[in-house]
């Protein structure tokens, strides 16, 4: 009989009732500065945005190491997502700007957001206070530039 190492189906049932109270706030990467892999990269014309998917590869000295110790070495269930609106002209620069210092200037956008999947970056990741009266917090990342050798 064929071995079968998909996941098993989630049991949506079991959070539709649930109270959302029971639902617990996802881990977020702890803020400092981190290597990153680029997980991928879209554009979406009719919303005027482009948006990269990060995956923490490791941190840095500046980040707390008790906190990163809950991941065990595994960032992929806590993601950050760098977008850019495309309607302002600070974010098409530094879009630019980071396109560029990938080494893909000459691509038009939608190839390079093709491109950039699986090239690693650092950047630093913040986070700010949500306003809804829970303890958690918008985690934003900033200053994203290419690794070099």
């Amino acid at each position: 009989m064929p071995k079968n190492d998909s996941k098993p189906a989630f049991d949506y049932t079991s959070i539709m009732n649930e109270s959302v109270d029971a639902w617990p706030e996802p881990d977020v990467l702890p803020a400092g500065h981190w290597q990153f892999q680029i997980k991928g990269a879209k554009s979406d014309a009719s919303k005027g945005r482009a948006s990269f998917v990060l995956q923490g590869i490791s941190p840095l000295d500046d980040v707390d190491q008790t906190a990163v110790s809950k991941f065990n070495g595994n960032f992929e269930d806590a993601p950050v997502f760098l977008s850019f609106d495309l309607s302002r002209h600070q974010d098409v620069a530094r879009l630019k700007q980071l396109i560029k210092a990938l080494g893909l200037g000459e691509y038009s956008l939608n190839d390079a957001l093709k491109a950039v999947k699986g090239m690693p970056v650092a950047g630093e990741v913040t986070h700010t206070p949500r306003n809804d009266g829970s303890d958690g917090v918008y985690v934003n990342v900033r200053r994203v530039a290419p690794i070099t050798a």
